[in-house]
C-alpha cells in the first residue's frame, strides 16, 4: 500500500513538472513573438504590446508593460504618449510612467509634445506664442511647427520661444511627417513627395528647390521612388 501510494504520489510530482514546463513553454513562445518597435538611445526599448524596456541608474535594465504608442529621448531621460493620448515619462532613477493628469496627447518630438487642442508643451510649460498646430518636429536642439493654416515655423536658436515663418505649406493636411536640421525643415507629404524650407535660399514662399527625379516633379520637391 505505502508502495502504491510512493508511485502515485511520485507520478504525480512527474505530470505536474510536466504541466509546468508546457506552460513556461508557452508563455516563452508568447514573449518570443514580441518586437521592438521604437528605441530612444541604444538602451531604451518600446515593445509592439505598448511595454517598455528601459535602464534604472544606467546598469539595471527593467521591464514595465503599458500601452505606450510612442516614445522619445534617449536611456536616461524621456518621454512617451500611451494609446489613449496620455504623457508619459522616465529618467535615470524611474521606470516609464504616466504623467497624472495629461490627456489628448497628439505627437512628441524630442522633449515637446503636442495636444489635439493644437497646443504645444514642453514639460509642464506651455508654449504661449504657439496655437493650432498640427504638426511638430524636434531634433538637434532645433525646433519646427506646422499650424493647419499652412504657416512652417522654425524657433530663433537665440530666442526661445519666438519663431520665424518659413513659409506657407499648401495644403497642411496632407503633411504625414516633417524633421528638422541645420536651419531646414523637410516635409514629407502622402503622395511621398519631400519639400525642404530654409531660412536661406528660398523663393517667395519659403520653398527651396534641391533637385527633383523624373518629369513628374515640380519645382521645390524631391520625389522619391
Amino acid at each position: 500500500m505505502k508502495r502504491m501510494l510512493y508511485i502515485l504520489v511520485l507520478f504525480s510530482m512527474l505530470a505536474g513538472l510536466g504541466l509546468a514546463g508546457t506552460t513556461q513553454g508557452i508563455a516563452f513562445a508568447e514573449e518570443s513573438e514580441l518586437q521592438i518597435k521604437d528605441i530612444a538611445g541604444r538602451n531604451t526599448y518600446l515593445m509592439s504590446d505598448g511595454s517598455m524596456w528601459s535602464l534604472i541608474d544606467g546598469r539595471h535594465a527593467i521591464r514595465t508593460p503599458g500601452t505606450v504608442a510612442a516614445i522619445s529621448g534617449y536611456e536616461y531621460r524621456g518621454i512617451g504618449m500611451t494609446k489613449d493620448g496620455r504623457l508619459a515619462e522616465w529618467d535615470i532613477g524611474k521606470g516609464p510612467q504616466v504623467v497624472p493628469g495629461t490627456s489628448g496627447v497628439k505627437q512628441i518630438a524630442g522633449s515637446y509634445w503636442l495636444k489635439s487642442d493644437g497646443t504645444v508643451w514642453f514639460g509642464n510649460e506651455k508654449a504661449k506664442s504657439l496655437s493650432g498646430i498640427m504638426l511638430i518636429a524636434n531634433a538637434d536642439q532645433e525646433f519646427a511647427a506646422l499650424s493647419s493654416n499652412g504657416e512652417l515655423l522654425l524657433e530663433d536658436n537665440y530666442k526661445r520661444g519666438q519663431f520665424k515663418k518659413l513659409g506657407i505649406v499648401e495644403s497642411p493636411v496632407t503633411v504625414r511627417s516633417m524633421t528638422v536640421h541645420s536651419g531646414r525643415v523637410a516635409l514629407l507629404h502622402d503622395n511621398g513627395d519631400v519639400v525642404v524650407y530654409e531660412t536661406s535660399n528660398f523663393d517667395d514662399n519659403g520653398a527651396h528647390h534641391t533637385g527633383y527625379r523624373g518629369p513628374e516633379c515640380s519645382s521645390y520637391r524631391v520625389c522619391l521612388e
